[in-house]
């Protein structure tokens, strides 16, 4: 059985950027700006916005880190609940909400530790079932049954196709 809640805001950030290889183990030091999505920042916040993503190690640093502002949340942040720190809070509230898939399909952050843990999948393993069976298990700490592997090829080959049809 799993945790009953699921991961606060920040801990789902680390732990994309921890399965894929990416997560910084740099401690202290002053707060870091992660890639956050632009479509629609300047329209919404001005011409004003100056978020200039942090380069290196400090990309990939602990959400706890994040540079954080009231009139410019990070975005995926507050998608996941995350509080606004106006005031301390003894409890997040729990949403379960589509913009939360959909900001783990399209954030940068997200993406860039969906790629990563596709190269370390392809060095680790040579064929389809066994790259699938090494990301289920580096994703989820356990191996996949038959019918989640066969689910996962199946999907895999589909996308495969459907690129196939219309690369771009």
């Amino acid at each position: 059985r799993g945790p009953r809640f699921r991961l606060s805001a920040e801990m789902v950030r680390d732990q994309s950027l921890a399965v894929s290889g990416l997560l910084s183990g740099k401690m202290y030091g002053p707060p870091v700006k992660p890639p956050q999505p632009s479509m629609g920042l300047s329209a919404a916040f001005g011409g004003g916005i100056d978020w200039q993503t942090s380069r290196g190690e400090d990309r990939y640093r602990r959400a706890i880190y994040t540079t954080w502002r009231r009139s410019n949340p990070y975005p995926s942040m507050s998608a996941f609940d995350a509080p606004n720190r106006e005031v301390c809070t003894i409890r997040r509230d729990r949403t379960n909400t589509p913009l939360q898939a959909l900001v783990t399909l399209n954030d940068p952050v997200y993406i860039e530790a969906a790629q990563s843990l596709a190269r370390h999948a392809i060095a680790a393993a040579d064929t389809p079932d066994q790259r699938a069976t090494w990301a289920w298990n580096r994703c989820l700490c356990r191996a996949p049954s038959m019918a989640e592997l066969n689910s996962v090829l199946r999907l895999q080959d589909e996308a495969y196709d459907r690129f196939l049809r219309d690369p771009v």
